[in-house]
């Protein structure tokens, strides 16, 4: 039995960065939290915002603006507190910029201001601030407090777009993802989460602080204070602010039924009762098999609901109607040893239904693919990694910018099995490359 796997991969046109239509924001982001959280008058507040581009065109440069204290919406090329640099980026290409501002030197609440793209040369309207999770502007606002007490504040950090579900733009709660072990846990055995906990205030974090762990929560479950049905560990060493630690939860069980992870930090409110605050909560689905099975994903460590992934190809301009060479890295997140057996392989025009890849029909009967390729060889042990080629790929028949997108589906005779298993394709981010007609 085998776990869908696509791979993303954008073949750009060679064209030059373009202007973009009004509400056809080629950007996406979105930040880790302020670090320290809670700032101390006239400290430094630190966070990571991480920019993507999600059109088909290469996008101009542009700067990032920041504000400490401003309620009001900004202008476009208003100059702000401290700005940063974004580069040029290709297609489904991302970006981290490290960014920083100095908070008010008085206790209170104050609104820190967040303009991407601030002179609005990337996109026009990116001066608007999105409604709800829609995506019209670049501009957002959110309150802090400056308090002049030190403290501790636990939480869980975002993970960065390669870590992200579809490895795209954001989404709450599909960003602070454990990894699991076994990566594809069976029915009724036990498992592990790592989870990942930072400190985001001005005071150490001292042991003890309590993580809970609901393995198979209902959906739409909230947990609270000292709520029932959790596995429960505890942070095993002081955390001094700014850092971050692992913490290993053992003995968690999964069902049959829909599997939902949900953890909570600082599970019995001993430094806080406010639950609803950001980065104390993570909720996501995670993959469980009936069987012992392997499983493949794009991505360099086995995590659950991650299937995000590096793709290489050569040339780096291939030619319209020949062929290219793929390189991805494959992770066997199961506990079976495998070799990849089929890969299927699409071709479509990058835009929003193929954003995050292509698939076509089931398992036994792979539709409208490009071509499918056996790969024999390598076996992936179970937890390993293997890089995969694939020598002579197609490339699209016309210029554009394309979703390439494969799937490993294992040997032919499983593919009965396979139903069921994975009701989503597995994407992985996109690498970029010109398509130009042969001999131009």
């Amino acid at each position: 039995m085998a776990v869908l796997l696509l791979l993303l991969l954008a073949v750009l046109a060679a064209a030059p960065a373009q202007a973009f239509p009004p509400f056809a924001n080629p950007l996406s982001w979105y930040s880790s939290y302020f670090d320290p959280y809670r700032p101390m008058p006239g400290d430094k507040m630190s966070f990571i915002i991480w920019v993507q581009n999600i059109s088909p065109y290469r996008t101009e440069a542009g700067t990032v603006a920041v504000w400490a204290n401003k309620p009001e919406d900004a202008q476009c090329d208003e100059k702000g507190d401290t700005e940063f640099k974004v580069p040029p980026l290709d297609p489904l290409q991302s970006v981290a910029v490290k960014a920083f501002v100095k908070v008010p030197d008085a206790n209170g609440t104050y609104t820190v201001r967040t303009f991407v793209d601030s002179g609005c040369t990337i996109f026009p309207n990116s001066y608007l601030k999105p409604t709800g999770f829609d995506n019209a502007g670049n501009q957002r606002d959110r309150t802090y407090s400056v308090v002049d007490a030190e403290q501790a504040v636990v939480g869980q950090p975002r993970s960065p777009p390669l870590d992200m579900p579809r490895g795209g733009p954001y989404v709450e709660g599909s960003v602070r993802t454990p990894d699991l072990e076994p990566a594809l846990p069976l029915f009724g055995q036990p498992f592990k989460a790592f989870v990942k906990v930072a400190n985001w205030g001005t005071a150490p974090l001292e042991p003890g602080v309590q993580i809970a762990v609901w393995p198979a929560a209902a959906a739409g479950f909230v947990p609270s204070c000292g709520a029932a049905g959790a596995v429960i560990a505890t942070l095993p060493k002081k955390l001094g602010p700014g850092k971050e630690t692992v913490v290993e939860v053992p003995g968690l069980v999964t069902s049959a039924g829909d599997n939902n992870l949900v953890v909570l930090v600082d599970a019995n409110c001993s430094l806080s009762s406010d639950v609803g605050r950001s980065g104390r909560v993570a909720a996501f689905q995670y993959e469980a098999a009936p069987v012992a099975t392997f499983d493949f994903r794009p991505q360099p460590k086995p995590a659950p609901y991650l299937f995000t992934g590096k793709v290489k190809i050569s040339p780096k301009s291939p030619p319209v109607n020949g062929t290219m060479k793929i390189k991805a890295k494959f992770t066997n997140a199961g506990t079976v040893d495998q070799a990849p057996g089929r890969v299927a392989i699409w071709l479509r025009p990058l835009g929003p239904d193929t954003l995050y890849g292509y698939t076509d029909g089931d398992w036994c009967d792979f539709k409208n693919t490009a071509a499918i390729v056996t790969l024999d060889a390598p076996v992936i042990k179970a937890g390993k990694s293997k890089m995969l080629t694939i020598d002579a790929a197609p490339v699209p028949d016309e210029e554009g910018t394309f979703v390439v997108s494969l799937v490993a589906a294992g040997p032919v005779a499983d593919c009965g099995k396979l139903a069921g298993l994975t009701p989503q394709p597995v994407y992985a981010a996109a690498a970029a490359a010109a398509a130009k007609p042969a001999g131009r």
